[in-house]
């Protein structure tokens, strides 16, 4: 994070600014520079920021601990009103109010244009929250702000290429992501962000020779190896090279689908997308289910509850599927904010993923289509919610009345329009 003028103390330490570029950039594992960082972050507000930073980042209840004790010490140490901020956002996404933490963060960015980890943050909550055109007024807020020879120029440009591409801007999003990849050699938030681009233009073998030539930019370099890899499958999925994807599976994901519940959710997401092709992938599911189990917060995020159905339905655990549902029920019967998501999305999302495999098809399409335009919702990239339509597409060809059903199909996201 550059320092303005309305910073309070003089730059972070240069350990502090790595440790900040390699979260900005995506070039090592958040454990990895946590290990790193000074003992309980004690020397500096910084770095109890960005560790709390790195908590909220997680999406996952596991890191409230971690989080709630970065930000005790961080109220004491605060001496601005800008770090007290960052304390009141992530106590916001503490208490369940991840939109109230998604204001806080954006509202820090428009006062702070260069405070780099708030608007890292506020895209990270909108992103949770499906928010696609808030992720693009995060960026465009402070780019004005910045000069092309600014430290930090490059992670700006990258995180605003990946939200010009979800709205719609492929071009623009392509061209800004090539940019910052060529400013800053080992960048796989950059690489990330024009396979996007591409992908999304239909351009699947460019994407995939994107990704293989830059491989050395991305191939075990931090949070983004599974996720690209992931990609990387998907793109031979879409070009009907599916032996390819498996093998990319069990390479380069299966290893690393225990890591976290973002990798047993990607796994997840490309296996159910080759099922969905009539392609048997046998006993891999069973390790992805067990990953999701052991990652399983029902309730907290519909990206993760979703992909988790899918993995339980296909591996046959009955009991973790029955323990998931009655969970989401119980949340959507509660007052808690994420109550209305829970009964208005996850609870359908997850009667319509059991019913198709079940082969109950019409069923399934009818579930599926409750969820209507609330898709955004769930989370995630378009990309990642993809794999609901295509669910409904599927069982709306194998209902039996494709036409009919096929035109009733609901609208389940607007089409991205760049602006």
């Amino acid at each position: 994070m550059s320092c303005s003028s309305s910073c309070n103390a003089v730059s972070p330490p240069a350990a502090y600014e790595r440790a900040l570029g390699e979260v900005l950039r995506g070039t090592s594992a958040p454990a990895d520079i946590l290990a790193r960082a000074p003992a309980n972050g004690a020397e500096s507000v910084e770095w109890l920021l960005l560790r709390a930073g790195i908590a909220v980042a997680a999406k996952h209840r596991s890191a409230f601990a971690a989080l709630r004790a970065c930000l005790g010490a961080a109220a004491r140490l605060a001496s601005s009103p800008r770090e007290l901020l960052h304390v009141a956002a992530g106590r916001s996404w503490l208490a369940g109010d991840a939109a109230g933490a998604a204001r806080i963060y954006s509202d820090i960015a428009r006062q702070h244009p260069t405070d780099l980890l708030a608007v890292r943050l506020a895209q990270s909550c909108h992103f949770f929250l499906g928010n696609t055109r808030a992720l693009l007024e995060v960026t465009g807020n402070v780019l004005g702000n910045w000069t092309k020879d600014a430290p930090g120029y490059d992670c700006l440009l990258a995180l605003h290429a990946f939200a010009l591409e979800e709205n719609g801007c492929y071009a623009a999003a392509e061209a800004a992501g090539r940019e910052a990849a060529a400013m800053t050699p080992r960048f796989p938030v950059a690489v990330h962000a024009v396979a996007h681009a591409l992908h999304a233009q239909g351009r699947a073998r460019e994407a995939l020779s994107w990704l293989e030539a830059r491989a050395a930019d991305w191939v075990g370099m931090g949070r983004l190896t599974a996720h690209l890899a992931w990609h990387w499958a998907l793109l031979h999925v879409e070009l009907g090279e599916t032996g390819r994807a498996l093998a990319i599976f069990d390479t380069a994901i299966a290893p690393r689908v225990g890591a976290n519940a973002g990798d047993a959710a990607d796994a997840a997401a490309l296996l159910w997308r080759l099922h969905l092709l009539g392609v048997d992938a046998g006993r891999r599911w069973h390790a992805v289910a067990e990953a999701c189990a052991d990652h399983l917060d029902p309730g907290f995020w519909p990206y993760y509850d979703v992909h988790a159905a899918m993995a339980f339905a296909l591996a046959g655990r009955v009991q973790s599927e029955r323990k998931l549902t009655q969970a989401i029920e119980t949340c959507a019967a509660g007052g808690v904010p994420a109550a209305a998501v829970a009964r208005e999305v996850t609870t359908p999302l997850l009667a319509g993923i059991k019913a198709f495999v079940v082969e109950n098809y019409k069923g399934a399409a009818a579930y599926l289509a409750r969820v209507g335009g609330r898709l955004a919702n769930m989370g995630g990239s378009r990309e990642q919610r993809e794999v609901i339509v295509s669910t409904a597409r599927a069982a709306a060809f194998a209902s039996g009345n494709n036409q009919q059903t096929r035109r009733r199909l609901p609208v389940f996201e607007p089409a991205a329009t760049c602006s």
